[in-house]
C-alpha cells in the first residue's frame, strides 16, 4: 500500500507541475481488489467524518494508527490541489459491530478531508453495503462542485443521477471496472453517461490490463482524453485537460413509474455482404430495436454480428443489474452470442453507416445511455445520439467518419 501511495507522489508531482487543480484516482488503486473478507482488517483504517484536517492535526498516536489517511492528508497539502482517492474505511457502531465500505475520499489543497463516500453498489466484493449513505458531493476553492460515485454505481440512478437532477454537473469517478467483451467496455460506459446527463466526468480506472481499464476525461459527451489498456501488462498514465464549466440544463426524465421487470433476451444476425444495405427489427414486450446499416463495399471480414434486445439482466456471467438494451456486437460464440470467450476482442465488420433505434413502452422508468466503441477498444465522438421523442432514442454513425470497424454500440436503458 505505502509503494502504491510512492506511485501517486509522482503523479502528484507531474500534475502539480503541470497545474492540475483536482486529481482523481482509481479504485483499488491504493490496495489490490483480491483480498477477502478476513484481510479486511489490514487493508482499511478508521477513516473520519469531514472537515478534519490529518496533516495538521494530528498527533504521532493518530499518525502510527492510521498511516494512509495521514499520509493522503500531506500529500494534498504538499502538492496544493485537491485529490481523491478509493481506500477501504473501517467503521465501528455504538452496538460494536464493525463494517467495512469501499469508500471514496476527496481532500482540499490544504489537506482538510472535503468529503467521503461509501459505495452504494458493490460489485461482488468483501465490504459491506452501507444502509444509510446519501450521495456525497463537495465544493472547491476554484468553484466547482463534484458529485462522487464509485464503479458499478454508473449504473444505477442513486447516487450520481440523483446528484444530477439536484443540479450538480461535474463528477469525479473512481474505478476497477470489469470490461466484458464485446459490450459494455469502461470508456464506452463514462462517455454514454457524460453524453446521457450532459455533464464533466473525470473517470479514473485500473490500468491493470484490459479486463479492468478504461479512464477519461469528459464534457457533456466530449472526449477531452481517454485512455485503454488493450495488453495484459500494467499501464499507468496520467491525463491531464481543461474542462469546460457548464450550466446544468434541464434534463429530460421519463414520467413512467414502472421499472424493469421482464427477463427476456433476443438476437438476429446481420448481414454481413460487402456493399449490403439493410435493416433488422427485434421486439420483446417494452422494447423495439431497429438497426439500420450499411457494409462497406470494402468490407473482407466474415466475422458474425448479431443485433440484441434485452429486457431483464444480462444474460452471462452473473450481472446483478436489470437493462433494457438494444446492443450490436460480434457473435463469437453462435450457440449462446452472449456467451463470449474473455479474452480482448476486436471488430472487423466495417460500416458504411449505420443508425440504431429503441422505443420503449411510454410506463417504463429508465435512463438511457449510448454506447459505441471501435475496433481495439476505442472510443470516438463519431456518432450522434438523439431523442425524437420521450420514448425514442437513437445513436448513428456520423458521415464524416464513415467507414468504420465497430466492436459494438447500443443504447442501455437502466431503472431511475
Amino acid at each position: 500500500m505505502l509503494g502504491n501511495l510512492d506511485a501517486y507522489q509522482d503523479f502528484l508531482t507531474q500534475g502539480a507541475d503541470e497545474g492540475v487543480q483536482i486529481m482523481v484516482f482509481p479504485e483499488y488503486g491504493i490496495a489490490s481488489p483480491t483480498f477477502g473478507v478476513e484481510e479486511l482488517p489490514y487493508y482499511t483504517e478508521i477513516i473520519p467524518d469531514p472537515l478534519v484536517n490529518p496533516c495538521e492535526e494530528w498527533g504521532p498516536k493518530e499518525q502510527e494508527e492510521r498511516p494512509i489517511t495521514f499520509r493522503l492528508s500531506c500529500m494534498a497539502k504538499k502538492h496544493h490541489l485537491v485529490m481523491v482517492v478509493n481506500m477501504g474505511d473501517k467503521q465501528i457502531g455504538q452496538d460494536g459491530e464493525v463494517n467495512y465500505y469501499n469508500t471514496q475520499l476527496a481532500y482540499d489543497e490544504n489537506g482538510m478531508l472535503l468529503a467521503k463516500y461509501h459505495k452504494m453498489h458493490l460489485y461482488f466484493e468483501p465490504f459491506s453495503t452501507p444502509k444509510n449513505e446519501t450521495p456525497q458531493f463537495f465544493k472547491t476553492s476554484f468553484g466547482v462542485t463534484f458529485g462522487m460515485g464509485i464503479c458499478f454505481d454508473i449504473l444505477f440512478h442513486e447516487p450520481l443521477i440523483d446528484l444530477v437532477d439536484g443540479g450538480i454537473t461535474d463528477f469525479v469517478y473512481s474505478t476497477w471496472w470489469v470490461n466484458m467483451p464485446p459490450v459494455l467496455y469502461a470508456p464506452e460506459m463514462q462517455l454514454g453517461w457524460s453524453t446521457a446527463t450532459q455533464s464533466n466526468l473525470l473517470a479514473s480506472g485500473s490500468g491493470m490490463n484490459w479486463a479492468s481499464s478504461g479512464s477519461g476525461i469528459y464534457s457533456a459527451g466530449n472526449i477531452l482524453q481517454s485512455f485503454y489498456n488493450n495488453d495484459y501488462k500494467p499501464i499507468s498514465k496520467l491525463l491531464v485537460a481543461d474542462v469546460p464549466m457548464l450550466k446544468r440544463r434541464t434534463r429530460d426524465r421519463r414520467t413512467g413509474d414502472v421499472n424493469i421487470i421482464n427477463n427476456v433476451t433476443k438476437w438476429a444476425p446481420i448481414t454481413t455482404t460487402p456493399g449490403y444495405q439493410g435493416a433488422v427489427t427485434l421486439s420483446i414486450q417494452d422494447l423495439k430495436c431497429t438497426f439500420s446499416y450499411g457494409i462497406s463495399p470494402n468490407n473482407t471480414s466474415t466475422q458474425s454480428y448479431v443485433l440484441a434486445a434485452i429486457s431483464g439482466y444480462y444474460p452471462e456471467r452473473g450481472w446483478i443489474f436489470p437493462m433494457i438494451a438494444c446492443l450490436v456486437f460480434p457473435c463469437l460464440n453462435p450457440s449462446d452470442c452472449f456467451a463470449a470467450p474473455y479474452e480482448p476482442t476486436s471488430g472487423t465488420l466495417l460500416f458504411d453507416k449505420y443508425t440504431l433505434l429503441s422505443s420503449y413502452t411510454p410506463t417504463l422508468n429508465i435512463t438511457v445511455y449510448p454506447l459505441q466503441i471501435s475496433s481495439n477498444s476505442q472510443i470516438s465522438n463519431s456518432w450522434t445520439f438523439q431523442q425524437p421523442s420521450p420514448n425514442r432514442y437513437t445513436i448513428q454513425l456520423l458521415p464524416q467518419h464513415s467507414p468504420q470497424l465497430l466492436l459494438n454500440t447500443g443504447l442501455l436503458g437502466v431503472n431511475e
